[in-house]
């Protein structure tokens, strides 16, 4: 039989009429007083008062403690009470009375004892990297002085614009001067004109990559030494003449003491480089705003206008009053050429050629680079160390290798140092320079002063410490700790001079720093006067700056960068802002915030 209603026969009338449940119609009945004390009774407060009462602890005179369970039986026995002698007590432990409590009263400060969850948060946390630099002992330095009968190699830098055959000029020089194997050359010239390319087997000693080969332009530096009949040593950067390398060739230039600026004399190939869009201009503002004072012009392909004196006169006014009223350098020397041809490259055209008829008592391009004089590095040489990386050779996780110049001061085997700007703790492992290495725990006979490297020496150093993969590049700097610290910075003033720009710079321009040999990011954050220093024109918190005028501006960076003033290190105050694929300003770092 089915548990459930058959609710097909249900009437709902019936339903409806039934007596409902009397469990929850009845009244209820009050409780008996017998029962009503049994009941438990609460007290009840105002919400205003916070006193918690406590209700003393009642015991019964008759209470009886239980022992414990007996071995036998199992029974719980009663204990007497004891008369014979009265027991202290125990204390117990201590516990906060809760008597007179108030919840709203406010906790006690918590003690200083050292808890497991608070032990790390002490005050003194761990110093950073830079604070242990700041407070590096600087130790007790051995007096050097520079060797005087060591000449320092001339570090020269060739620029020029795209296609005015730098690479043909450079690569020809040297074959002259012996530098390259005839098997090599031989090589180069059935490689060239199996390509079809025969005018470029000069060029191809430098640019070695396939990828330059094939598109016949320089894209990287190339580095090369050489020796001049005098004797005298030389340090060649090949920088390229594209526009799209010109951040290589600022790398290049970084590193240089002079330069050699190569123009192309056909008629309208000069005039393309050196208008608005060419390198030329730019090429030459870029190296003097880098601090290059010393300059060589070579006229190349004076073959493709039959040695036109003219042509060369022409030129040669041009430049002069571009490159010492506007660039500013101290001197220029010019000297016509045909790279492809060799001529007037290592000696003077012999007699019965168009040159020897107007070029008379003046010298070749070897002679004129020989008559460049080196920068005078006794005042950097009692600076504060400051070493620019240029090149990473190799990062391992304990090791690293690179190339760098000594830009100040002077550095050693052995050296504990601080690679900026993040203050990575490093030691000098090895140092070496053209080909002679001078190695910690080595023994050698050669001169103890070998070993320590000064101002202007372009070096290869090997690190030992803790490195991360790729993160140092270009731009870092090794120095000591202590004083002689260098602080990075983010912030900082610059005087700048503002170059043939097509849109003006306004606050909040984002350009391209190149400061030694460092490229990052930047905005020019706030425009603080132009003309500074002019009491007539000066104009202060302009909105724009146009072409060329000189300004006071503000420079950020997303990060700390190795940087100083211009009046206490002018290598790190030197400074070129890019945007856009052209150089729009270069100047001086006035002050670091």
């Amino acid at each position: 039989m089915s548990r459930h209603r058959n609710v097909r026969q249900l009437k709902l009338e019936d339903e409806l009429d039934e007596e409902e449940d009397v469990d929850y119609d009845e009244e209820e009945e009050p409780p008996s007083p017998e029962s009503s004390q049994f009941i438990y009774q609460r007290d009840t407060y105002p919400s205003n008062d916070n006193r918690l009462p406590v209700q003393p602890h009642k015991t019964d005179e008759g209470e009886k403690s239980v022992q414990q369970r007996g071995d036998e039986g199992g029974q719980y026995k009663q204990q007497k009470p004891k008369t014979t002698k009265p027991q202290k007590e125990k204390p117990s432990p201590v516990s906060p009375s809760v008597e007179n409590l108030r919840l709203s009263e406010v906790s006690k400060a918590r003690t200083n004892s050292k808890s497991p969850c608070r032990v790390g948060s002490s005050s003194k946390s761990t110093p950073t990297n830079l604070e242990m630099a700041m407070n590096a002992p600087l130790g007790q330095k051995k007096p050097r002085v520079r060797p005087s009968d060591i000449a320092r190699p001339l570090n020269l830098v060739v620029v020029g614009h795209v296609d005015a055959g730098k690479s043909t000029m450079v690569g020809h020089l040297l074959y002259q001067l012996g530098g390259v194997e005839e098997r090599i050359m031989h090589k180069h010239r059935q490689e060239s004109s199996r390509k079809g390319k025969s005018s470029f087997a000069f060029a191809w000693i430098l640019d070695e990559s396939e990828e330059e080969r094939n598109r016949g332009v320089t894209m990287d530096i190339a580095r090369t030494t050489f020796a001049s009949p005098s004797g005298r040593t030389f340090g060649l950067l090949d920088a390229p003449g594209h526009k799209d390398f010109i951040p290589n060739m600022i790398s290049g230039a970084s590193q240089a003491d002079a330069a050699l600026l190569v123009v192309n004399a056909t008629r309208g190939e000069f005039e393309t480089g050196f208008g608005q869009g060419g390198q030329t201009r730019e090429h030459a503002l870029l190296v003097r705003a880098l601090g290059i004072s010393r300059l060589v012009v070579a006229v190349n392909k004076m073959d493709t206008v039959d040695w036109s004196k003219e042509r060369y006169d022409q030129l040669s006014a041009i430049l002069s009053a571009f490159l010492l009223r506007r660039a500013g350098f101290e001197s220029v020397i010019f000297v016509p050429v045909s790279g492809l041809l060799g001529i007037n490259l290592t000696s003077k055209p012999e007699d019965g050629h168009p040159l020897s008829t107007w070029h008379l008592q003046r010298q070749s391009l070897v002679e004129a680079l020989d008559a460049l004089q080196l920068p005078n590095q006794s005042v950097a040489d009692q600076q504060p160390l400051r070493v620019i990386v240029s090149d990473v050779l190799r990062c391992a996780p304990q090791s690293l290798v690179l190339n760098a110049k000594v830009s100040s001061g002077h550095i050693e085997v052995g050296e504990k140092l601080w690679l900026m700007p993040e203050a990575t703790p490093v030691t000098v492992k090895a140092i070496s320079i053209d080909g002679a290495s001078s190695e910690e725990g080595t023994p050698t006979k050669k001169p103890t002063n070998e070993k320590v490297f000064f101002a202007g020496d372009q070096i290869t150093l090997s690190l030992v410490g803790l490195f991360e993969s790729d993160s140092v590049f270009p731009g870092h700097v090794l120095c000591r700790g202590g004083k002689e610290l260098l602080i990075p910075s983010q912030h900082f003033s610059a005087k700048i001079v503002t170059f043939d720009i097509r849109m003006p710079i306004l606050k909040g321009t984002q350009a391209e720093l190149f400061l030694h040999s460092l490229r990052v990011p930047c905005v020019v954050s706030r425009l603080c006067a132009i003309n500074p220093g002019a009491k007539e024109t000066e104009k202060r918190n302009p909105r724009l700056l146009l072409r060329n005028i000189p300004a006071l501006i503000e420079l950020r960076t997303e990060l700390p960068v190795n940087v100083e003033p211009f009046a206490r290190n002018k290598t790190f105050g030197r400074l070129a802002l890019r945007s856009q694929g052209e150089t729009i300003a270069a100047g001086v770092v006035e002050q670091c915030f």
